[in-house]
């Protein structure tokens, strides 16, 4: 049972087993924010002397690992957790810039499809390889099972499919590119 401290003045008691999964989860939600803001910083950081900003960064890692026919727009904002609105616009500056590509869904003319362009790829590359020495230091901290198993929880939390893909199907993906 987690007990916040032994200075506590009110001690929890057997029966306060919603308070204790009210702080629990309090605690989960704080650290999951102490986390996220800390490496959304250290990405941020390292992707921006690319010269693109995170949010689209992840805009063209979706584009990168989506089917080859794209990904849909309202999955995008729904993947980035942005507004419709945002998205667009990212999109639209990405789309400006010769990064990504867009075309029509052939079987329903509403939903946009998006996909890296080779200008694209390659900025997605260049960016993947700055973020290496990172991901490396990451590694250290948390194995490939500790790892699979966050994305998994994580995924659960959300109600979305994990990360899209496993760990390994990343790098297996990576290396197919790279031969």
């Amino acid at each position: 049972m987690y007990r916040s401290s032994a200075s506590n003045k009110h001690p929890l008691t057997a029966g306060d087993d919603a308070k204790i999964t009210a702080i629990l989860w309090s605690r989960i939600a704080e650290l999951l924010t102490v986390c996220g803001l800390s490496l959304r910083g250290q990405l941020a950081s390292s992707v921006s002397t690319c010269g693109i900003t995170e949010p689209q960064f992840f805009v063209l890692l979706a584009c990168g690992h989506a089917p080859p026919q794209g990904v849909v727009q309202n999955d995008l904002a729904a993947r980035l957790a942005r507004s419709p609105a945002h998205t667009s616009a990212l999109v639209e500056k990405l789309r400006s810039a010769g990064l990504i590509v867009g075309q029509r869904s052939d079987t329903d003319r509403r939903r946009q499809l998006w996909r890296l362009s080779a200008a694209g790829r390659t900025l997605l590359d260049d960016s993947l390889a700055e973020l290496k020495s990172w991901a490396s230091q990451l590694d250290e901290k948390l194995d490939a099972t500790r790892r699979g198993d966050l994305i998994a929880m994580l995924a659960a939390l959300t109600g979305s499919d994990p990360a899209t893909q496993t760990t390994s199907e990343a790098r297996s993906q990576t290396k197919s590119r790279l031969h």
